[in-house]
């Protein structure tokens, strides 16, 4: 809070009035949950880092190497609607607990895997603890905090998670120089362990005030009525797509497949390549409040929705097909991150087009979409690498990335024409 307030960063007013007990407490039990957000997140989207140091310990192609990666995002993506309702019924507090032990045991369980089955099974396991953390980290905001500020939390929670994701990827790249990604995972174990006993000792379901009211967690037929209208809405499944084609730049080009291809177009070391592609998550960083900030207070939100992803998409197509000045590349992918916060709306929207009972169960519905793509594209682009390539060392030419990553800004052309049929501004206008 001091922070926002020194630096006037948008939203400081509405931060900064009336802190009382409640809010404080709202305010640490937002962050204990955000942190397990951060680590999970960090989690992944790393695995561009160690995707070589993989497919070379367990002799991968391109295309199983991303199945074994984007096994973490299958079962992801087939909780979050269940996820959303048990938070609906039973509240965060267990849940993110035991979804955070759960990630640790699958953290260690891919460290130390020998075979390609295990490492599977792992990264599954991991999957089933990580799909517990942002829809319980909105889950805790929509419980503790107004309805004025949840697109601001949104925000705030992803710069949150992308800040610590750029530090978090830097420390694994000089690691990497040092030690192995097995023992990089088994000390992601331990911040896992650890965050487990913070989100137990810190997390509470809902303000006291409420807790007396509703001790009794909600019927699972009132909870099906809500979602049942949930699902018979077209707006929420256009809204859930256009989150997914969007995310996928983030999960499948820049996280996994970014790190080799300026690898191989630029010729540079790999500390120099996760600096360069951490500048877009850097972006994403900066935007994210700036969108909360823009949608909250003024009537833009077509706006964004559609001139954000036809901007990335050209963004992406200069950084495939022309060879940049260094410079030029470093600011472009600063622009690709920063034009790519425009998914935050989705969020925002899927929180305003349902009852309160069923939140949680919307906010996931829309994760899923944007975790469901993903483990989709991954492989695909693994296959298209793959065609007409007989090594398995994962060393391809700059025309195989050209031709298998063109899906990337295709997806961002797709949300474009999607961006037409969501709302033009924000609810109550």
């Amino acid at each position: 809070y001091s922070l926002i307030r020194v630096l006037r960063l948008p939203g400081s007013r509405l931060l900064s009035q009336q802190r009382s007990p409640r809010e404080c407490s709202a305010t640490l039990i937002w962050f204990v949950t955000a942190l397990f957000f951060l680590f999970q997140f960090f989690i992944q989207l790393s695995g561009g880092v160690i995707l070589g140091r993989v497919m070379r310990d367990f002799q991968l192609s391109s295309f199983m190497a991303g199945v074994v990666i984007s096994s973490y995002y299958y079962i992801y993506a087939l909780l979050q609607i269940p996820v959303g309702l048990l938070m609906d019924r039973y509240g965060p507090r267990r849940l993110l607990t035991g979804g955070a032990l759960l990630l640790a045991v699958g953290c260690y369980g891919f460290s130390i895997s020998q075979w390609v089955g295990w490492a599977i099974v792992s990264r599954v396991m991991m999957g089933v603890g990580a799909a517990f953390s942002f829809v319980g980290c909105l889950s805790v905001v929509s419980a503790w905090f107004p309805a004025k500020r949840f697109g601001l939390m949104v925000a705030l929670t992803e710069s949150l998670g992308l800040v610590g994701l750029i530090v978090g990827s830097l420390m694994m790249a000089k690691l990497l120089v040092q030690y192995s990604w097995r023992q990089c995972m088994w000390f992601s174990a331990w911040i896992g362990l650890s965050c487990a006993v913070l989100l137990l000792l810190i997390v509470r379901d809902r303000p006291a005030s409420v807790e007396t009211v509703s001790r009794q967690p909600r019927s699972w037929s009132g909870l099906w009525v809500e979602v049942s209208a949930l699902i018979r809405q077209p707006l929420v499944w256009v809204n859930a797509v256009y989150l997914g084609l969007v995310f996928c730049v983030l999960t499948v080009f820049i996280s996994v497949w970014a790190v080799p291809l300026l690898k191989t177009v630029y010729q540079l070391p790999l500390l120099t390549v996760i600096g360069v592609v951490d500048c877009a998550f850097l972006g994403l960083a900066v935007a994210c409040p700036l969108i909360g900030w823009l949608d909250a207070r003024y009537n833009c939100r077509r706006f964004i929705v559609l001139f954000f992803p036809l901007l990335a998409a050209v963004i992406l197509f200069l950084v495939l097909y022309c060879h940049l000045p260094f410079w030029l590349l470093v600011t472009l992918m600063g622009l690709l991150g920063a034009s790519l916060s425009c998914y935050l709306l989705n969020f925002v929207i899927a929180y305003e087009v349902v009852s309160h009972v069923a939140k949680s169960s919307s906010i996931g519905l829309v994760n899923t979409f944007a975790a469901a793509v993903a483990p989709l594209l991954q492989p695909l682009v693994g296959y298209l690498l793959d065609r007409g390539h007989q090594s398995a060392a994962g060393v391809y030419t700059v025309a195989q990335f050209e031709f298998a990553l063109l899906v990337m800004p295709l997806c961002l052309l797709v949300a474009v024409l999607l961006g037409f049929l969501l709302p033009a501004q924000r609810a109550g206008r």
